[in-house]
């Protein structure tokens, strides 16, 4: 792909322009700690600014250098990433905390190389965080800058395909002005979240509009190609809500490595097709516990939707026959109080419910209708 002196020109000075006249003032821009701008892009991995903002200022508080978070522990870092999801990146933002502390000196890496070797720190990741903190000439490219890229040089193809977004990867870099690749990064990116978003471009007030090739065809929104969005599947799943003679309530932790990793949960399990979800909470109860318990009303239908599947989650209450002498559990279980649940880390869905939850003798008669969550 061939760019012009002046397209270069025109397209390096309007965005820098534009960007430096109004950017969004958020508290990880200008003269900031490495690990603030870590932090930052890590949360914008999958989330928009305006929903990881306030997240962002939560971690921040609670871990304001990196050597609080490298000495925190997971369950504590999880509980203040709660409900900002995908998980994993908390975890891999901790580890890299860590590395960090041991093998940097506590200090954020300054080159691309020891950047993409932290743990959850790709090409992107890597370029934003260097370019921003440190100045490091990369270009980053996120969702956004692929598409704004693609549309002002009209590339119609899908840019998640490698041979794509390698294209796309030079033209960025060399669009790069010379000393300023953190604010032409943020240039970009802030575009593409506000300007040219991806299905109704406000075209009239770009500072791109005469160089950009999409709009002069007549039909911005067709480029970049659009993917293929896959069906999400339903999921059914039964829980169980047990409580012993104290009031502690049985709960689970999930397996770090998949989703929602790390986290608590009701124990729960998969509902078979023509299986009554009743009947699914006896079996797993059959075979979580050493001893029987009765299943008995349904207290709350959860559903949730997750990247590639939906979730449908029905809660059944269940009792011990003697709730004051509780069977002894091993981890993943464990009995937990109501102080405690309030601390442990659980996806946000089911948050409320193991919070508000008591024994079935201290329970308001369950309602009738499908909760909703």
């Amino acid at each position: 792909m061939e760019i012009t002196p002046r397209q270069l020109k025109a397209f390096r000075g309007r965005l820098l322009d534009w960007y430096r006249d109004g950017h969004r003032s958020l508290p990880w821009r200008g003269a900031v700690d490495p690990y603030h701008v870590l932090v930052s892009e890590v949360i914008l991995q999958q989330t928009r600014v305006e929903q990881g903002l306030p997240y962002y200022e939560r971690f921040v508080a609670r871990f304001p250098t990196l050597a609080d978070l490298a000495e925190a522990g997971e369950e504590d870092v999880l509980r203040v990433w709660e409900g900002l999801g995908y998980y994993r990146r908390a975890r891999h933002l901790h580890a890299a905390a860590q590395i960090i502390r041991e093998r940097h000196e506590g200090r954020v890496p300054d080159d691309l190389e020891a950047l993409t070797r932290l743990p959850g720190i790709g090409p992107y990741t890597a370029a934003a965080v260097g370019s921003i903190a440190y100045g490091l000439p990369r270009a980053a490219l996120d969702g956004n800058a692929l598409r704004v890229l693609s549309r002002v040089f009209r590339v119609a193809d899908d840019p998640r395909r490698s041979p794509v977004r390698r294209l796309l990867q030079t033209v960025a870099d060399r669009l790069l002005p010379d000393g300023a690749a953190g604010d032409y990064n943020q240039a970009v990116m802030e575009l593409g979240a506000r300007i040219c978003t991806p299905r109704d471009p406000d075209c009239t007030t770009c500072p791109l509009a005469g160089v950009c090739g999409a709009r002069a065809s007549g039909d911005p929104t067709g480029y970049p190609v659009p993917a293929d969005r896959p069906r999400r599947d339903l999921r059914t799943e039964a829980a169980l809500a047990l409580f012993d003679g104290t009031g502690r309530l049985l709960v689970r932790r999930r397996p770090t490595g998949g989703l929602l990793g790390g986290l608590w949960e009701l124990p729960a399990g998969p509902v078979a097709p023509d299986t009554p979800p009743r009947e699914a909470a006896v079996r797993l109860a059959e075979t979580i516990l050493p001893v029987p318990c009765v299943v008995t009303e349904s207290l709350a239908v959860i559903r949730h939707g997750f990247s590639h599947f939906r979730l449908r989650l029905e809660v059944f209450m269940s009792t011990l026959p003697r709730p004051e002498h509780p069977p002894e559990v091993e981890p993943p279980l464990r009995w937990a109080d109501r102080e405690e649940r309030i601390h442990l880390p659980f996806p946000r869905f089911i948050r409320k419910l193991v919070e508000t939850m008591a024994p079935p003798d201290r329970m308001e008669p369950p309602d009738p209708k499908t909760t909703r969550v």
